[in-house]
């Protein structure tokens, strides 16, 4: 776990991404965490993220058990509520090109009062500690102008355009 003054960031074992297979309230409870009512802005993210669990974070943290949280995505908790405000994840250890790829998703409820830029903050930091990691990208749609200040104030660099979007890049060295 990792956490700030405001927030706790949980990476989800294999046993808490079974039970959010479930339902988010089996986790909720389970985590004794007070149940959230998530509302994002793109209703269709969260559908996609729920297929994701079961297609993708299931399957790979099942085979990468001792480095699970590279592969997982990370619970945004509010300290102050004990509340679920989001998750933010990341695709895997370093690649060939000694890169990884995050990305993030935050209750709209909370958006515009810098729990997204804390928490890449947070686990870019802890991140960047394996000595392979090199640097850390971002893609973002077109037109999500807070996900592009959280990546700008987290000293992401805008690195070029992709397929319905933009790509942003962290160099190890360049955090704060």
């Amino acid at each position: 776990m990792l956490q700030s003054n405001e927030l706790y960031l949980i990476p989800m074992n294999l046993h808490h991404l079974q039970l959010l297979a479930e339902s988010r309230e089996k986790l909720e409870q389970h985590l004794d965490l007070n149940p959230s009512e998530l509302e994002l802005s793109d209703p269709d993210f969260l559908k996609e993220f729920n297929e994701s669990i079961t297609s993708y974070l299931l399957p790979q943290v099942a085979a990468h058990p001792d480095t699970f949280e590279w592969y997982t995505n990370w619970l945004i908790v509010d300290k102050k509520t004990q509340v679920i405000i989001g998750g933010i994840g990341v695709s895997g250890l370093p690649d060939e090109s000694a890169q990884t790829m995050i990305g993030y998703f935050v209750d709209k409820n909370f958006e515009g009062r810098g729990v997204a830029t804390q928490a890449v903050k947070l686990l870019t930091h802890w991140l960047f500690q394996n000595e392979n990691l090199l640097s850390i990208i971002a893609d973002i749609p077109s037109g999500h102008v807070g996900s592009q200040r959280v990546l700008e104030k987290a000293n992401f660099k805008f690195s070029g355009s992709i397929e319905d979007g933009h790509r942003w890049t962290l160099h190890k060295g360049k955090i704060n």
